[in-house]
């Protein structure tokens, strides 16, 4: 099999491509591409855990398509030994909401060439293994990151992304980001972030709480984007 598109829940639902356990390897090497289907309520769950493999090596595109409602991508490995090999991987592609991307507790999604992600719902906690250095467009999404340093060397479109970052040894340094347009950042319990380079805020929201500071030294204008996001805007 080099291909595997879900058949528009047929049959079921959500289907699930799973290992479990030390030892345990699903061994799919020779897929070059996912695509969920269109139809409601279609989901992709991918998930290693307590030592176990997913083997993808080969897979470049991940999609989900635009059209059903209520539709998933959920990537997740979790324990020490979990794998998921994406090494392949260039593109994202989720069009139906924010497709959960979790590695915790030593668990480990590996994405060495992953550029572009959208619709994505990325969640890191300091436990898990996520290549960030390499992405350089990340838009339609959410990013919850505490209890770390994170670096995002080479992102400089992040519009219609959202960042949370939570906790006082949690940072997050965007040094290219320049667009963040319908996007936002929202910083609690000590988190910061640094965007030397951010110049397209519009329509974005920033909310700064306990103590720290938010500097956006670029932007010189900004412009509620009518709406095609969120009717109200924060600058709290």
């Amino acid at each position: 099999a080099t291909s595997y598109r879900h058949t528009a829940g047929t049959i079921r639902d959500t289907v699930t491509f799973s290992a479990s356990g030390s030892g345990s390897v699903l061994d799919l090497r020779n897929l070059t591409s996912i695509t969920n289907g269109a139809a409601d309520f279609d989901a992709i769950a991918i998930t290693a855990s307590t030592g176990g493999v997913v083997d993808l090596r080969n897979v470049t595109q991940l999609v989900d398509p635009a059209s059903g409602n209520d539709r998933y991508l959920n990537i997740t490995a979790d324990g020490a030994g979990s794998r998921i090999d994406f090494s392949a991987l260039t593109n994202f592609n989720n069009a139906a909401g924010a497709a959960p991307i979790i590695a915790r507790n030593s668990g480990v999604i590996h994405v060495p060439v992953l550029t572009n992600l959208e619709g994505a719902a990325l969640v890191l906690n300091g436990s898990g293994t996520f290549s960030l250095n390499q992405i350089t467009t990340f838009i339609d999404s959410s990013i919850t990151l505490s209890n770390l340093a994170y670096v995002f060397p080479n992102l400089t479109n992040a519009a219609g992304t959202t960042f949370g970052v939570s906790g006082v040894s949690s940072s997050v340094s965007l040094p290219l980001l320049t667009s963040l347009v319908n996007g936002g950042i929202a910083l609690t319990s000590g988190g910061t972030v640094s965007v030397p380079m951010l110049a397209n805020i519009d329509g974005a929201y920033f909310t700064v709480a306990d103590g720290v500071t938010l500097s956006v030294p670029l932007a010189t204008s900004y412009r509620h984007t009518a709406g095609t996001i969120r009717d109200t805007v924060t600058f709290s």
